[in-house]
Parts: structure tokens; C-alpha cells; sequence
């Protein structure tokens, strides 16, 4: 028994030192980096889809249409020449403020930072939206008093077109007041009409076939 008792204990030792020269594992830690998760901007239900545009968005936009075009709502099409907004099938979408219908000079002097969120709404019961069927509501940040004005100026050199307008929107309590302005200057020297006309005639006076030309100049 002695023996067999001494050769376990040394068969003990030596598995210990094998153990204590065993060979590190080849695959080295490695330090992740910050994992940033981003809130959605939209939120959609039955009624409406509601998008919070980013601060980049608002300061690049001129105006309301121009925010639309660079928020890019899946639900909508935005021409930013013609200032038209569509559905992405064609039809007018009708645009709010605030649950206030929206004039041309309301979006064009729209101060973009203070959009809150953009509302879409498809066939909405909504009395205020006055029927419409596919509605933009603007839900803009409420001023108690005070308010912004905002200067447009666009130059046209092939026609030598300059227009400006101001738009200036002023709070007190329940009243708000806006007023607008634009002027638009014209001056076009190269505009004008030429026209030719030529009638072939198979015998004018007896003179047989003549062709008779005519100038028209318009300046």
C-alpha cells in the first residue's frame, strides 16, 4: 500500500505544477466602447403620427415648407420650388398651425426654432381641421408676451428680380398679433416677340404662285 500511496502523491504534484505552467488563453480582453441608443423622434397611433424635428433640422429651414422638406415624413411630399406639399399619391395635404388654418405668409415667416413637433393626421374627426383630409399641424412653442420678427430677401440676376418681405409675429396674454409685408421690384430690358409667317398663294393677281412672307417684332 505504501507504494501505491506514494505514487498518487506524486502523481498530486505533478498535475499542480503542470497546472501552475499551463499556457494562458490566446484570446485577449478587449475594452468595448460607449454604445450611445438614440429616442425614436416619431411616435404614431390610430389618429396621428407625430415627428419632433432635431435642432439641426430647424436651424437649416428658411421657412415651414423648408423644415418639412428636411425632416423628410414618410407620409408626404414636399416640393421645396413650388412650395407645394402633397401626399405621397398626389393629394393636397391642408396645413395647420396650432389647429389654425395656415396662410402662405404664416409658413413663409414661420420662425422654424420654435416648432415643438409636426403633426400628420390622415381623415381626422377633429372639428378644428374643418374637414380637411390630410392635415399638417405646426404645434409651435406659446409665447405669454413678446414675440420675432423675421426678414426674407431673394435675388433673381437673370431678370433682375429682387424681392423682400417681414413677417412679425407679437404676443400679449390671450391676443396675438401678426403683421406681413413684401415687395417685390421687376426689370426686364430683353423681353420681346419675333414671330414669321409665310402664306404661299397659288395665283395671287394673276401673277401665278407667289409666297407672301411676313415680320412681326414685338419689343
Amino acid at each position: 500500500m505504501r507504494p501505491i500511496f506514494i505514487f498518487i502523491i506524486t502523481l498530486f504534484c505533478a498535475l499542480c505544477a503542470f497546472a501552475q505552467n499551463e499556457i494562458p488563453d490566446s484570446i485577449k480582453g478587449q475594452e468595448l466602447q460607449e454604445v450611445v441608443v438614440e429616442a425614436q423622434m416619431q411616435r404614431t397611433n390610430a389618429e396621428v403620427s407625430t415627428y419632433i424635428p432635431m435642432a439641426r433640422q430647424k436651424n437649416v429651414a428658411q421657412n415651414a415648407v423648408s423644415l418639412l422638406f428636411q425632416m423628410s415624413i414618410p407620409q408626404i411630399s414636399v416640393d421645396p420650388v413650388s412650395q407645394a406639399i402633397q401626399t405621397v399619391h398626389g393629394q393636397n395635404v391642408s396645413v395647420f398651425i396650432d389647429f389654425v388654418p395656415a396662410t402662405s405668409e404664416d409658413l413663409k415667416g414661420m420662425k422654424t426654432q420654435d416648432v415643438k413637433k409636426v403633426e400628420y393626421y390622415n381623415h381626422p374627426s377633429d372639428a378644428r381641421f374643418q374637414g380637411a383630409k390630410y392635415v399638417i399641424n405646426f404645434v409651435m412653442q406659446k409665447y405669454e408676451w413678446g414675440g420675432y420678427t423675421k426678414l426674407n430677401a431673394n435675388k433673381w440676376f437673370g431678370v433682375n428680380r429682387t424681392e423682400g418681405s417681414v413677417y412679425s409675429k407679437m404676443a400679449y396674454k390671450k391676443m396675438t398679433f401678426d403683421l406681413f409685408a413684401d415687395e417685390i421690384y421687376l426689370k426686364n430690358r430683353h423681353t420681346g416677340q419675333n414671330s414669321v409667317e409665310n402664306f404661299k398663294f397659288t395665283d395671287l393677281y394673276g401673277q401665278g404662285p407667289i409666297t407672301v412672307g411676313r415680320i412681326l417684332l414685338v419689343r
